[in-house]
């Protein structure tokens, strides 16, 4: 099978889902053709991630369920799986197959699986996480969706399995022989009462989730090695950024956002002209705008808020040192853009588009990443050198797909200092909002 796959080249939120919906929608037109289909899989990641998609006026936030799912509608032969290293809350993935149903998008077994060896996240998980997640603190880098707790249990060799979930005895002989009644018990509503006394009233409020998705689990290799299957397009959660080898430890997630299985035969990096963070807690955030009425400007105006968490997201410069470095660690093959015309609002404020260009450390500037920066408290204490470039207010030409003289500087400077061209640029929110280079 052909595989491409897409990686956040950040911290997340770069748009990936623009890229890779409309890859799909390609591909599954080509696929119709012939009778194939075309494979859309998450490789990482859970229901802490939010891909915002926007296709013919509509918007869909999707969680869990991969991006090209949303093709269903065009009657394309596409097909969703949730790969071996997703964690899995089944009570919201059946939220969210409902909620696109509502929509007209029917998702069943032949068009979505999930791989039997994905671990599953549950009451217990997302309650340790919001225990000590309070959305009042902007800070705090989790989710609260359980998927630290999750990552915990399966390092700890007791997590369970999807296929583990959907038997009732497998079930509640993985709940008993990993002990978690205590945990069970621990969990509180709203009002600080207890949810459940123990294991059977537990296993019964996820009865009828597990009948919904009883005919879901499917072998991973299965799907990779299915003749009709075309191509595959793989997407991931996150950012490399908060990858949690190459990331900004210890401000990062449970899973490797920049490693997606399969030996993709093309691996793509999507950067955002600028950057944002959601819940920077202590991840290091180098390109920050420190202007804080500046700032919030900027993120109102772009709508930096995050799709999972509705928290504010904070907001810095294309950050070209970090950039460079992330293409060497992830040997992507092309690099992409998003979010160009956002910068047009520079132009009609007169401010100029900044790009974090060297980091100064101890009276010298460094214009490439070193081994120190490894270290958290060195990466703390960095100032960031920046160039200015003039802003612009029309992104593209009256032809539609040729960038402005200072829109098409700003871009030709960071191809320059990333060492690679980017081979595609979105300029709007549309899956179709996008130029080829």
């Amino acid at each position: 099978m052909n595989i491409t796959a897409y990686i956040g080249m950040q911290a997340g939120d770069e748009g990936k889902g623009l890229f890779v919906a409309r890859e799909i929608e390609i591909a599954g037109r080509k696929a119709y053709l012939i009778g194939k289909t075309v494979l859309n899989s998450r490789f990482q990641g859970g229901a802490n991630a939010g891909h915002t998609v926007e296709f013919k006026g509509e918007k869909y936030i999707l969680h869990q369920l991969p991006s090209g799912l949303i093709f269903l509608k065009e009657d394309l032969p596409i097909k969703g799986f949730l790969g071996d290293g997703v964690s899995v809350n089944p009570k919201k993935l059946v939220e969210e197959i409902n909620g696109l149903k509502e929509r007209g998008i029917i998702i069943n077994p032949n068009n979505f699986g999930v791989s039997s060896n994905a671990h599953v996240t549950l009451d217990y998980h997302i309650f340790e996480s919001l225990r000590t997640y309070d959305t009042g603190k902007r800070d705090w880098s989790s989710t609260g969706s359980g998927i630290c707790p999750t990552a915990i249990d399966k390092s700890a060799r007791r997590g369970i399995r999807f296929m583990e979930f959907l038997n009732i005895d497998s079930f509640r002989s993985a709940l008993i022989d990993g002990s978690y009644l205590e945990r069970i018990r621990e969990i509180k509503d709203e009002n600080g009462n207890r949810v459940y006394s123990g294991y059977d009233d537990f296993i019964d409020s996820y009865k009828p989730i597990i009948k919904e998705l009883q005919e879901f689990a499917t072998l991973e290799s299965d799907v990779f090695n299915d003749s009709n299957i075309i191509c595959g397009i793989a997407e991931g959660a996150q950012g490399i950024d908060l990858d949690e080898n190459l990331g900004m430890y210890p401000g990062i997630t449970s899973s490797n956002p920049s490693r997606p299985p399969h030996r993709p035969n093309i691996l793509k990096g999507v950067f955002k002209a600028y950057e944002s963070s959601v819940g920077i807690g202590k991840r290091p955030f180098i390109s920050q705008i420190k202007i804080k009425t500046f700032e919030n400007m900027l993120r109102n105006e772009w709508g930096e808020h995050g799709s999972t968490t509705g928290k504010d997201r904070c907001v810095g410069w294309f950050d070209v040192v970090k950039g460079r470095q992330r293409i060497r660690e992830s040997e992507v093959d092309e690099i992409l853009l998003t979010c160009l015309d956002r910068l047009e609002f520079l132009g009609k404020i007169n401010s100029p588009v900044e790009v974090v260009v060297g980091y100064k450390f101890e009276g010298y500037v460094y214009d490439k990443w070193i081994k120190e920066f490894s270290d958290r408290q060195i990466l703390r204490s960095i100032e960031p050198v920046t160039q200015s470039f003039d802003p612009w207010t029309q992104t593209l030409e009256k032809d539609g797909k040729t960038l402005t003289p200072n829109a098409g500087k700003y871009v030709e400077f960071l191809e320059d200092k990333l060492n690679k061209e980017f081979s595609a640029i979105g300029w709007g929110p549309d899956v179709r909002d996008y130029g080829m280079r």
